[in-house]
């Protein structure tokens, strides 16, 4: 079995180089050596870690600040567009709000209750 294992890893490190990825050894053979830092580089690490996650989500918030900016623009151009193109048709655009229209009333034969006998 440990042949077989060994003949694997071989096999594997000979001919699937382009998998491996330098940052994932990096950070493996990072991950060994922690427990043997002192509590000071421990602490230093920690910091560094931290730092690195702020940078990180700060440029995260920076790119979904900056897609909701692009995501208004478009916004507006669309309302701009839908008002040009009903005012081409002579319509008002659906979804805005009315200027100087009042409410009209319509009657209906709808009722509430049983139908009134015709008698």
């Amino acid at each position: 079995m440990k042949k077989t294992i060994k003949r694997y890893a071989e096999y594997k490190g000979e001919y699937f180089v382009a998998e491996s990825h330098p940052t994932e050894q990096y950070v493996q053979l990072m991950g060994k050596s922690v427990a043997f830092c002192s509590l000071q580089e421990q602490k230093e690490i920690a910091t560094q870690i931290e730092k690195s996650l702020h940078i990180v989500r700060s440029r995260k918030a920076k790119l979904y600040e900056d897609e909701v900016e692009k995501l208004k623009a478009k916004e507006r151009e669309l309302k701009d567009e839908r008002v040009r193109l009903s005012g081409r048709v002579g319509e008002e655009p659906s979804g805005m709000p009315s200027g100087s229209k009042e409410k009209e009333d319509v009657e209906t034969d709808l009722s509430i209750g049983f139908p009134k006998s015709r008698s």
